[in-house]
């Protein structure tokens, strides 16, 4: 279990600002456990890429390949040290996050590119016209081929194939019909656009 870490918490743990991902808990025998990570740890870095915050920590676990060992930099009793993590060992857990979270990670032509469900949350921040429907960009890796066709963090996909597009389920589908190139209709700044992804 993972938590943000709030200016309170960070005066709390003797960290100098509020950043990373706060261990609330570990479950015994559990793939973390046996990491070696702990109660209280505070999450900074998964292979020298920062950890600002719990959503951050958990769009950078779901991209990286299984079976790759990651060296995880966590603040424990107020020192850096480092946890060599196989994050193959972490799959489940990896998939248990991104279903608790709604956050969908993408291979093939949308590698690089996570979604989530357009909560009611999500759309007062992004404020997003109550009519629009679709899944929200959480992250896009720059170099990957979604982000040369333009596609943008906070960005509201729409359509895909000229399929309207709900729920993260919705998307995965319409990812695996596509072939050659995916077509997007794209909501962003209060109006549509369409973006083409292509090898």
């Amino acid at each position: 279990m993972i938590q943000p870490v709030t200016p309170a918490v960070a005066r709390a743990f003797d960290l100098d600002e509020p950043r990373g991902a706060l261990v609330g808990e570990v479950t015994p025998g559990s793939p973390a456990e046996d990491a070696g990570l702990r109660q209280g740890d505070i999450i900074l870095e998964i292979d020298r890429e920062a950890v600002e915050d719990t959503r951050e920590l958990r769009l950078t676990v779901a991209m990286l390949a299984p079976g790759v060992e990651a060296l995880v930099s966590v603040f424990r009793e107020g020192n850096r040290i480092g946890i060599p993590v196989t994050l193959g060992e972490l799959s489940e857990d990896v998939d248990i996050v991104e279903r608790e979270f709604g956050i969908e990670s993408q291979r093939g032509l949308m590698e690089g590119v996570s979604v989530q469900d357009l909560t009611a949350q999500l759309r007062r921040q992004l404020n997003v016209n109550p009519l629009v429907r679709g899944v929200v960009v959480a992250q896009v890796r720059p170099g990957t081929a979604a982000h040369d066709a333009g596609l943008r963090d906070g960005d509201v996909i729409q359509q895909i194939d000229r399929r309207d597009v709900t729920s993260v389920g919705e998307y995965r589908a319409a990812i695996r019909r596509a072939e050659d190139s995916i077509l997007l209709l794209v909501h962003r700044d209060g109006g549509s656009m369409f973006l083409v992804v292509e090898p």
